[in-house]
C-alpha cells in the first residue's frame, strides 16, 4: 500500500515570461510531482505554457489577485495542506506565509534567490540587513516614492520574517552567501539548472568545430540596467577597441525598461564614437538568441546584480567563453572559460576580452578546444536532474522525512 504524498501549497508567479524563478518552478514541477501533491496559488494569471503543464499534471490552481489571507486559509483547510512553499523572496509572500504558518501550525519553505527588498547589496561599509533596508526606504522617500504603513511594517520586519521560515532553500551558492552574511541564517543550497532546447543543443554540437563568428562580443540581459553592466559594456568595448586597433562587432540582446537608462547608453556610444560597433537587437527569438551566442567570440557580462545569471549560463552552454567580475555569483563556475576580474576594473576586463578575441584569431584550434571544454562543463554540471534531486531532498528535509 503506497503512502499518501505530502500536500504542498505552492505560492508563486506562473508567468514564464517574467524571470528565472518562474523557469525553475516550471522545469522542476513535473519531477517534484512524483513525490508531492501540489496546489498552485498565484496573484497573477499563468502563461500559456504554464497553464498547459498544470492541466497535464492535473494540478489544481487558484488565482487570487488580492492574495487574501482568508482565501488562502480556506484552501489550506479544504486540501489538508501539510506545508507552504514560496517560489521566491517576494516580501508579501514571505509575510503572508510566516503569518499563516504561525496561526495554522504548518511548515513554511521559502525558495530564495536575492535578498528580499534590498536584492544584491554592494556596500563596502554596511553589512546589516535592517540598516540597508532603512537606507533604501530613505532613498525611495527622497525620490517621492512613498510606501503605505503596511508595506513599511513588512520591510522593517523582514529579517524576523525570514528567520521564521521552517526551511530556506537558496538557489545557488551566491544566494547562500548573501543570506548568511546579511541575515545570519543558514539555508540549503541547490544547484540551478540550465535548460537548453534539445534542437538547439543538436545544432550546437553540429557546428562546434566551426570557426566562423558574426560578433566579437555579445552581451545579454532580460532587463538592461546599470546594475546589469550595460554602461560598463560600452566602457570596456572602448578600451578593447583601442587595444585591438580596429572596429568591433558587439551584439546587445534584451530590453531597456527605462528611457533614462536607454538615453544614457546611447549617450555613451556617441561620446566614445562606438555607435557603428554596436548592434542593439532587443528581444530576439530563442533560436536566433542561441545562434548569436554561438557565433560570438566572447560573452561580456559585467553585472553585479545576480545570484545566478541565466544569460551567462546560456552563453556558456553554447561554448562561448565569458569575461565577468569576480563576485559571488560568478564563482559557481569552475572552468577556465569563465575569466573573473576585480569588480569595476574596466581596463583589466578589456584586457581579458582582447586576449580571448586574439586567441580566437591567432590560435583557432586552442580557442575551439576552450569552447568545447566550456560547453561540456555546463552540460555536465547544471542539469535538470541534479536540480530536481537536490530540490526534492530539501523539501523532504523540511517536511521531516
Amino acid at each position: 500500500m503506497s503512502m499518501a504524498k505530502p500536500k504542498i501549497l505552492y505560492i508563486g508567479d506562473l508567468d514564464l515570461r517574467l524571470g528565472g524563478a518562474q523557469r525553475i518552478t516550471f522545469d522542476t514541477l513535473r519531477c517534484l510531482s512524483e513525490n508531492f501533491d501540489f496546489i498552485m496559488y498565484s496573484d497573477k494569471d499563468p502563461s500559456g505554457d504554464f497553464l498547459r503543464l498544470l492541466n497535464e499534471l492535473n494540478i489544481p490552481y487558484f488565482i487570487d489577485y488580492s492574495l487574501n489571507e482568508n482565501n488562502i486559509t480556506r484552501v489550506i483547510r479544504d486540501y489538508n495542506i501539510n506545508a507552504l512553499l514560496i517560489q521566491w523572496e517576494d516580501i508579501r509572500w514571505l509575510t503572508l506565509v510566516a503569518s499563516l504558518a504561525d496561526k495554522l501550525g504548518i511548515r513554511s519553505i521559502a525558495m530564495v534567490h536575492e535578498l528580499p527588498y534590498i536584492f544584491i547589496p554592494m556596500s563596502r561599509f554596511i553589512n546589516n540587513f535592517k540598516a540597508l533596508s532603512l537606507l533604501k526606504l530613505l532613498k525611495e522617500y527622497l525620490r517621492g516614492h512613498l510606501h503605505g504603513i503596511r508595506t513599511l511594517r513588512m520591510v522593517l520586519n523582514l529579517d524576523k520574517t525570514v528567520k521564521k521560515m521552517t526551511t530556506l532553500i537558496c538557489v545557488g551558492d551566491a544566494s547562500k552567501y548573501y543570506y548568511q552574511r546579511y541575515l545570519g541564517v543558514n539555508c540549503i543550497s541547490i544547484t540551478p539548472e540550465v535548460t537548453i532546447p534539445k534542437e538547439i543543443l543538436m545544432q550546437n554540437d553540429e557546428h562546434h568545430n566551426d570557426n566562423e563568428f558574426n560578433y566579437d562580443v555579445a552581451f545579454m540581459s532580460a532587463r538592461h540596467e546599470a546594475e546589469k553592466g550595460i554602461y560598463d559594456v560600452v566602457k570596456i568595448t572602448k578600451v578593447a577597441k583601442e587595444s585591438l586597433g580596429r572596429d568591433l562587432r558587439v551584439a546587445i540582446m534584451g530590453k531597456f525598461l527605462h528611457r533614462k537608462v536607454e538615453r544614457k547608453f546611447y549617450s555613451l556610444l556617441k561620446k566614445y564614437q562606438l555607435r557603428q560597433d554596436f548592434e542593439v537587437l532587443g528581444f530576439v527569438p530563442e533560436g536566433i538568441k542561441y545562434s548569436i551566442l554561438r557565433r560570438s567570440k566572447v560573452f561580456l557580462y559585467p553585472s553585479r546584480k545576480d545570484v545566478f545569471s541565466i544569460s551567462l549560463a546560456e552563453a556558456l552552454s553554447m561554448g562561448t567563453p565569458a569575461v565577468v567580475y569576480d563576485l559571488p555569483f560568478t564563482r559557481i563556475y569552475n572552468t577556465s572559460g569563465v575569466i573573473r576580474v576585480k569588480y569595476r576594473n574596466i581596463k583589466d576586463m578589456a584586457h581579458e576580452v582582447v586576449k580571448i578575441i586574439n586567441l580566437s584569431e591567432k590560435y583557432p584550434d586552442k580557442y575551439l578546444v576552450l569552447r568545447m571544454q566550456v560547453m561540456e562543463y555546463v552540460k555536465r554540471t547544471f542539469t535538470l536532474e541534479r536540480t530536481c534531486k537536490e530540490l526534492k531532498e530539501a523539501i523532504k528535509y523540511s517536511l521531516g522525512e
